[in-house]
Protein backbone atom coordinates (compact mmCIF):
# COMPACT_ATOMS: atom_id res chain seq x y z
CA UNK A 1 0.00 0.00 0.00
CA UNK A 2 2.76 2.48 0.84
CA UNK A 3 4.44 1.81 -2.97
CA UNK A 4 1.22 3.73 -4.10
CA UNK A 5 1.29 6.61 -1.97
CA UNK A 6 1.35 9.77 -3.38
CA UNK A 7 1.38 13.47 -1.18
CA UNK A 8 -0.01 16.89 -1.28
CA UNK A 9 -0.15 19.76 0.80
CA UNK A 10 -3.84 20.90 2.35
CA UNK A 11 -4.34 23.72 4.55
CA UNK A 12 -0.44 23.40 5.47
CA UNK A 13 -0.64 19.96 6.33
CA UNK A 14 0.85 17.09 4.52
CA UNK A 15 -1.81 14.87 3.32
CA UNK A 16 -1.50 10.88 2.02
CA UNK A 17 -3.37 9.63 -0.62
CA UNK A 18 -3.65 5.74 -1.62
CA UNK A 19 -3.95 5.24 -5.50
CA UNK A 20 -6.17 2.21 -5.99
CA UNK A 21 -4.04 1.05 -8.74
CA UNK A 22 -0.25 2.29 -9.47
CA UNK A 23 1.52 0.68 -13.03
CA UNK A 24 5.63 1.02 -12.50
CA UNK A 25 7.27 1.23 -16.05
CA UNK A 26 10.61 -0.61 -16.80
CA UNK A 27 13.37 1.65 -18.49
CA UNK A 28 15.52 -0.37 -20.28
CA UNK A 29 18.52 0.24 -22.93
CA UNK A 30 21.73 -1.84 -23.89
CA UNK A 31 24.44 -1.01 -23.14
CA UNK A 32 27.78 -1.62 -25.33
CA UNK A 33 30.09 -1.87 -21.97
CA UNK A 34 29.74 -1.34 -18.25
CA UNK A 35 31.48 2.08 -18.55
CA UNK A 36 28.58 3.53 -19.48
CA UNK A 37 26.52 3.03 -16.90
CA UNK A 38 26.77 5.86 -14.68
CA UNK A 39 26.13 8.44 -17.01
CA UNK A 40 22.84 6.23 -17.68
CA UNK A 41 22.02 6.27 -14.18
CA UNK A 42 22.83 10.10 -14.38
CA UNK A 43 19.81 10.38 -15.97
CA UNK A 44 17.43 7.37 -14.24
CA UNK A 45 18.03 8.76 -10.61
CA UNK A 46 15.97 12.46 -10.97
CA UNK A 47 13.07 14.12 -8.97
CA UNK A 48 9.65 12.58 -8.31
CA UNK A 49 6.61 14.75 -8.12
CA UNK A 50 5.09 13.52 -4.63
CA UNK A 51 1.37 14.24 -6.21
CA UNK A 52 1.96 11.83 -8.64
CA UNK A 53 2.37 7.91 -8.60
CA UNK A 54 4.50 6.35 -9.06
CA UNK A 55 6.88 7.46 -6.18
CA UNK A 56 9.32 4.82 -7.79
CA UNK A 57 10.62 3.86 -11.03
CA UNK A 58 13.06 0.45 -12.22
CA UNK A 59 15.80 0.58 -14.46
CA UNK A 60 17.00 -2.51 -16.27
CA UNK A 61 20.19 -2.48 -18.26
CA UNK A 62 21.80 -5.24 -20.29
CA UNK A 63 25.20 -5.45 -21.16
CA UNK A 64 26.08 -9.04 -22.58
CA UNK A 65 23.81 -12.14 -22.19
CA UNK A 66 25.35 -12.56 -18.46
CA UNK A 67 25.65 -9.30 -17.41
CA UNK A 68 23.01 -7.24 -16.55
CA UNK A 69 21.90 -4.27 -14.55
CA UNK A 70 18.70 -3.57 -12.27
CA UNK A 71 18.10 -0.08 -9.94
CA UNK A 72 15.39 0.79 -8.26
CA UNK A 73 15.21 4.76 -7.74
CA UNK A 74 12.52 4.93 -4.87
CA UNK A 75 11.59 8.42 -3.20
CA UNK A 76 12.68 8.60 0.47
CA UNK A 77 8.80 8.95 1.92
CA UNK A 78 7.99 6.22 0.91
CA UNK A 79 10.68 3.59 1.73
CA UNK A 80 14.48 3.16 3.23
CA UNK A 81 17.12 1.36 2.38
CA UNK A 82 16.33 -2.29 3.47
CA UNK A 83 13.36 -1.80 1.99
CA UNK A 84 15.01 -1.08 -1.14
CA UNK A 85 16.88 -4.72 -0.42
CA UNK A 86 13.38 -6.79 -0.28
CA UNK A 87 11.71 -4.84 -3.30
CA UNK A 88 14.83 -6.01 -5.35
CA UNK A 89 15.09 -9.51 -4.14
CA UNK A 90 11.45 -9.72 -4.67
CA UNK A 91 12.04 -8.90 -8.37
CA UNK A 92 14.42 -11.54 -8.31
CA UNK A 93 12.82 -13.89 -6.88
CA UNK A 94 9.68 -13.30 -9.67
CA UNK A 95 12.72 -14.48 -12.11
CA UNK A 96 12.41 -18.01 -11.09
CA UNK A 97 8.24 -17.83 -10.54
CA UNK A 98 9.04 -17.74 -6.70
CA UNK A 99 5.85 -15.47 -5.53
CA UNK A 100 6.28 -13.70 -2.07
CA UNK A 101 4.13 -14.52 0.90
CA UNK A 102 1.71 -11.87 1.53
CA UNK A 103 3.26 -10.00 4.84
CA UNK A 104 1.35 -10.43 8.16
CA UNK A 105 1.06 -6.58 8.22
CA UNK A 106 0.71 -4.20 5.67
CA UNK A 107 2.48 -0.51 6.43
CA UNK A 108 -0.50 1.10 7.73
CA UNK A 109 -0.64 -1.70 10.46
CA UNK A 110 3.04 -0.31 11.45
CA UNK A 111 1.79 3.36 11.60
CA UNK A 112 -1.29 2.49 13.55
CA UNK A 113 1.12 0.61 16.75
CA UNK A 114 3.93 2.95 16.31
CA UNK A 115 1.59 5.62 17.18
CA UNK A 116 0.70 3.78 20.24
CA UNK A 117 4.03 2.74 21.09
CA UNK A 118 5.13 7.01 20.76
CA UNK A 119 2.51 7.83 23.48
CA UNK A 120 3.30 4.88 25.57
CA UNK A 121 7.01 5.17 25.27
CA UNK A 122 8.56 8.56 23.91
CA UNK A 123 8.51 11.11 27.41
CA UNK A 124 10.95 8.31 28.73
CA UNK A 125 12.83 7.70 26.03
CA UNK A 126 13.12 11.57 25.61
CA UNK A 127 14.45 11.82 29.15
CA UNK A 128 17.00 9.58 28.56
CA UNK A 129 18.38 11.14 25.46
CA UNK A 130 18.13 14.29 27.42
CA UNK A 131 20.41 13.21 30.14
CA UNK A 132 22.93 11.83 27.09
CA UNK A 133 23.09 14.85 25.06
CA UNK A 134 23.29 17.47 28.32
CA UNK A 135 26.04 19.65 27.50
CA UNK A 136 26.08 19.33 24.28
CA UNK A 137 29.66 19.19 22.56
CA UNK A 138 30.66 21.95 20.06
CA UNK A 139 29.83 21.21 16.57
CA UNK A 140 32.59 19.24 14.42
CA UNK A 141 35.39 20.96 13.03
CA UNK A 142 36.61 19.33 10.31
CA UNK A 143 37.28 21.87 8.20
CA UNK A 144 38.52 24.84 10.40
CA UNK A 145 38.46 28.68 8.27
CA UNK A 146 36.66 27.33 5.89
CA UNK A 147 33.62 29.22 4.67
CA UNK A 148 30.05 27.26 5.42
CA UNK A 149 26.99 27.61 3.02
CA UNK A 150 24.28 29.71 4.28
CA UNK A 151 22.24 26.22 4.25
CA UNK A 152 22.91 23.05 4.55
CA UNK A 153 22.85 21.52 1.01
CA UNK A 154 22.29 17.96 0.64
CA UNK A 155 23.93 18.27 -3.06
CA UNK A 156 27.42 18.07 -4.68
CA UNK A 157 29.43 15.49 -2.33
CA UNK A 158 32.38 13.33 -3.65
CA UNK A 159 32.44 9.55 -3.07
CA UNK A 160 36.46 8.41 -1.81
CA UNK A 161 35.84 4.18 -1.60
CA UNK A 162 38.11 1.40 0.40
CA UNK A 163 37.73 -1.89 -0.42
CA UNK A 164 38.69 -4.26 2.56
CA UNK A 165 40.81 -7.48 2.12
CA UNK A 166 39.15 -10.59 3.34
CA UNK A 167 41.73 -11.59 4.90
CA UNK A 168 41.62 -8.05 6.97
CA UNK A 169 38.19 -8.25 7.32
CA UNK A 170 38.44 -11.66 8.98
CA UNK A 171 41.01 -10.24 11.32
CA UNK A 172 38.77 -7.85 12.60
CA UNK A 173 36.04 -9.73 13.14
CA UNK A 174 38.24 -11.82 15.45
CA UNK A 175 39.82 -9.13 17.39
CA UNK A 176 35.81 -7.39 17.67
CA UNK A 177 35.38 -10.90 19.62
CA UNK A 178 38.39 -11.08 21.15
CA UNK A 179 37.17 -7.60 22.81
CA UNK A 180 33.50 -8.47 23.87
CA UNK A 181 32.05 -6.42 21.46
CA UNK A 182 31.13 -6.44 17.81
CA UNK A 183 32.51 -5.78 14.23
CA UNK A 184 30.10 -2.45 14.24
CA UNK A 185 31.13 -1.49 17.52
CA UNK A 186 34.92 -1.87 16.43
CA UNK A 187 34.25 -0.24 13.20
CA UNK A 188 32.13 3.06 14.98
CA UNK A 189 34.76 3.05 17.75
CA UNK A 190 37.83 3.25 14.81
CA UNK A 191 35.77 5.78 12.68
CA UNK A 192 35.16 8.08 16.48
CA UNK A 193 39.06 7.98 17.60
CA UNK A 194 39.65 9.36 13.60
CA UNK A 195 37.47 12.16 14.05
CA UNK A 196 38.45 12.78 17.34
CA UNK A 197 42.81 13.23 16.10
CA UNK A 198 41.31 15.31 13.34
CA UNK A 199 39.38 17.86 15.05
CA UNK A 200 41.06 17.75 18.71
CA UNK A 201 37.67 17.23 20.13
CA UNK A 202 37.24 15.10 22.63
CA UNK A 203 33.60 14.70 22.63
CA UNK A 204 31.49 13.86 19.55
CA UNK A 205 28.20 13.07 18.48
CA UNK A 206 27.79 10.65 15.50
CA UNK A 207 24.55 10.00 13.57
CA UNK A 208 23.94 6.06 13.42
CA UNK A 209 21.11 4.48 11.26
CA UNK A 210 18.97 1.96 12.62
CA UNK A 211 17.03 -0.75 11.02
CA UNK A 212 13.55 -0.02 13.28
CA UNK A 213 12.47 -3.11 12.19
CA UNK A 214 11.99 -4.66 15.85
CA UNK A 215 8.62 -6.49 15.34
CA UNK A 216 8.40 -9.75 13.08
CA UNK A 217 5.50 -8.47 11.72
CA UNK A 218 7.39 -5.60 9.65
CA UNK A 219 10.78 -7.63 8.59
CA UNK A 220 9.41 -8.30 5.25
CA UNK A 221 7.62 -4.95 4.83
CA UNK A 222 7.97 -1.78 2.29
CA UNK A 223 8.30 1.59 4.19
CA UNK A 224 10.00 3.62 6.02
CA UNK A 225 10.96 2.14 9.31
CA UNK A 226 14.83 3.52 9.90
CA UNK A 227 15.48 5.75 12.48
CA UNK A 228 18.98 7.62 12.73
CA UNK A 229 20.19 7.73 16.43
CA UNK A 230 22.68 10.38 17.85
CA UNK A 231 25.11 8.33 19.34
CA UNK A 232 27.57 10.01 21.58
CA UNK A 233 31.62 9.28 21.57
CA UNK A 234 33.39 11.10 24.65
CA UNK A 235 36.82 10.29 24.87
CA UNK A 236 39.86 10.49 27.56
CA UNK A 237 43.27 10.01 27.23
CA UNK A 238 43.98 7.78 29.92
CA UNK A 239 41.04 5.52 28.52
CA UNK A 240 42.55 1.92 27.15
CA UNK A 241 40.93 0.70 23.48
CA UNK A 242 39.12 -1.99 25.79
CA UNK A 243 37.65 0.97 27.98
CA UNK A 244 36.45 2.78 24.97
CA UNK A 245 34.73 -0.44 23.48
CA UNK A 246 33.10 -0.96 26.41
CA UNK A 247 31.82 2.30 26.35
CA UNK A 248 30.77 2.51 22.91
CA UNK A 249 28.96 -1.06 23.30
CA UNK A 250 26.88 0.77 26.30
CA UNK A 251 26.23 4.09 24.60
CA UNK A 252 25.02 2.35 22.03
CA UNK A 253 22.98 -0.98 23.59
CA UNK A 254 21.41 2.34 25.77
CA UNK A 255 20.51 4.01 22.29
CA UNK A 256 18.56 1.25 20.77
CA UNK A 257 16.65 0.49 23.81
CA UNK A 258 15.29 4.31 23.58
CA UNK A 259 14.46 4.47 19.85
CA UNK A 260 11.00 4.89 19.89
CA UNK A 261 11.02 8.55 19.82
CA UNK A 262 10.07 11.38 16.78
CA UNK A 263 13.32 12.90 15.99
CA UNK A 264 11.81 16.47 15.58
CA UNK A 265 10.45 16.13 18.95
CA UNK A 266 14.14 15.27 20.07
CA UNK A 267 15.92 18.19 18.31
CA UNK A 268 13.16 20.28 20.80
CA UNK A 269 13.84 18.20 24.06
CA UNK A 270 17.24 18.18 24.04
CA UNK A 271 17.19 22.17 23.72
CA UNK A 272 21.30 22.06 22.32
CA UNK A 273 22.78 25.13 21.56
CA UNK A 274 21.89 27.38 18.78
CA UNK A 275 23.44 25.88 15.25
CA UNK A 276 23.68 27.24 12.49
CA UNK A 277 21.24 26.64 9.11
CA UNK A 278 24.06 25.15 7.46
CA UNK A 279 24.46 22.38 9.56
CA UNK A 280 22.54 19.14 10.50
CA UNK A 281 20.54 19.86 14.08
CA UNK A 282 22.60 17.20 16.60
CA UNK A 283 25.29 16.04 14.55
CA UNK A 284 27.55 16.52 11.30
CA UNK A 285 28.86 12.68 10.58
CA UNK A 286 26.81 9.43 9.95
CA UNK A 287 28.24 6.20 10.16
CA UNK A 288 26.73 3.05 9.70
CA UNK A 289 27.24 -1.12 8.79
CA UNK A 290 25.12 -2.90 6.47
CA UNK A 291 24.95 -6.08 5.13
CA UNK A 292 25.36 -6.03 1.64
CA UNK A 293 21.87 -8.20 -0.67
CA UNK A 294 23.65 -11.24 -2.30
CA UNK A 295 21.31 -13.60 -4.36
CA UNK A 296 21.36 -16.32 -6.12
CA UNK A 297 19.09 -18.37 -8.50
CA UNK A 298 18.22 -22.12 -7.16
CA UNK A 299 17.12 -23.01 -10.83
CA UNK A 300 19.47 -21.40 -13.04
CA UNK A 301 22.84 -20.18 -10.46
CA UNK A 302 22.26 -16.47 -11.70
CA UNK A 303 23.91 -14.39 -9.19
CA UNK A 304 23.40 -10.88 -8.04
CA UNK A 305 24.93 -8.53 -6.12
CA UNK A 306 24.84 -4.80 -4.86
CA UNK A 307 26.74 -2.50 -7.36
CA UNK A 308 28.20 0.60 -5.88
CA UNK A 309 28.06 3.78 -7.57
CA UNK A 310 29.41 7.45 -6.53
CA UNK A 311 26.49 9.28 -4.49
CA UNK A 312 26.53 13.50 -4.94
CA UNK A 313 23.76 13.74 -2.26
CA UNK A 314 24.59 13.84 1.51
CA UNK A 315 22.71 13.54 4.80
CA UNK A 316 25.70 15.33 6.59
CA UNK A 317 29.50 16.42 6.38
CA UNK A 318 31.14 13.51 6.68
CA UNK A 319 29.08 10.21 5.73
CA UNK A 320 30.88 6.37 6.24
CA UNK A 321 28.92 3.25 5.19
CA UNK A 322 30.29 -0.09 5.73
CA UNK A 323 29.24 -2.76 3.80
CA UNK A 324 29.72 -6.52 4.40
CA UNK A 325 29.34 -8.43 1.11
CA UNK A 326 29.73 -11.95 3.19
CA UNK A 327 31.92 -13.55 0.72
CA UNK A 328 33.35 -12.82 -2.57
CA UNK A 329 36.61 -10.98 -3.67
CA UNK A 330 35.98 -7.49 -1.51
CA UNK A 331 34.43 -9.14 1.34
CA UNK A 332 34.22 -5.16 2.55
CA UNK A 333 33.44 -2.12 0.93
CA UNK A 334 33.38 1.77 2.65
CA UNK A 335 31.88 4.07 0.63
CA UNK A 336 33.14 8.13 2.39
CA UNK A 337 30.99 10.86 1.48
Amino acid sequence: MILRSVFAIENGEVITRVMPEVSIPVEFAKLADKQQLNSELAVFVRPFLLEQAPLIRIGLWSVSEDCSYLALDIHHSIADGMSATLLLTMLLDCYQDKSPAPPAWQYHDYIGYNLQQLARREPDNLAYWQQVLTSMPEPLQLSPGRDRPLQFNCEGGETLNLHVEQELLQQLQQFASRQGCTLFVLLYAAYALALHKMSGQDDVVIGVPVAGRDLPEVAEVPGVFMRVLPLRAPYQSEMTLGDYLTLIQQQFAGAVAHQDFAFEHLVEAVQAPPRSASRQPLFDTMFALHDAMMWRSDKTGVTAGEVHIPQRQVKADLVVDAYRDGGGADDGFLPCR
